[in-house]
């Protein structure tokens, strides 16, 4: 029953991503920062996995897993910018968090056309990733 409410949560943030075009949310997960560090670093592995080390990222979220996020990949020795910098020759990311249960986190990030989610067990000092990462096209533009 958790794995199909997982999965039917995934499936409704992704068909409402393009809803929250005014203001990108970031800080709907409880979270505290040692957890947030411990999902950044896990996104951080993903990400260094599909792009060379000279790219640069803009990254849209800033609460604490997208501010962990910012330092897991500056870290890796990736490349960031702040929006007001621009976007132009940049690799936008877009954060989104949202708590599932009481012990679950929801993070999708938003990269270029795809939609990549994965879910988080939280514990007392660090998150787990209780699924897999789940990509979706997204064809909105």
């Amino acid at each position: 029953m958790r794995a199909n409410t997982v999965y039917l949560i995934l499936l409704l943030s992704t068909l409402s991503a393009g809803c929250q075009t005014a203001m990108i949310r970031d800080d709907l997960a409880s979270i505290r920062p040692d957890q947030a560090k411990t999902i950044a670093m896990d996104w951080a592995d993903m990400i260094a996995g599909r792009y060379p080390a000279k790219s640069v990222f803009l990254i849209h979220g800033q609460g604490d897993i997208g501010k962990a996020l910012s330092d897991a990949l500056r870290n890796r020795g990736f490349g960031l910018v702040t929006p007001d910098q621009g976007e132009a020759g940049n690799i936008p990311i877009e954060v989104r968090t949202d708590n599932i249960e009481e012990d679950s986190v929801l993070v999708s990030l938003i990269v270029e056309r795809e939609i990549i989610s994965r879910t988080y067990s939280v514990k007392t000092t660090h998150a787990e990733p209780s699924s897999r990462f789940t990509r979706l096209l997204n064809v909105e533009e």
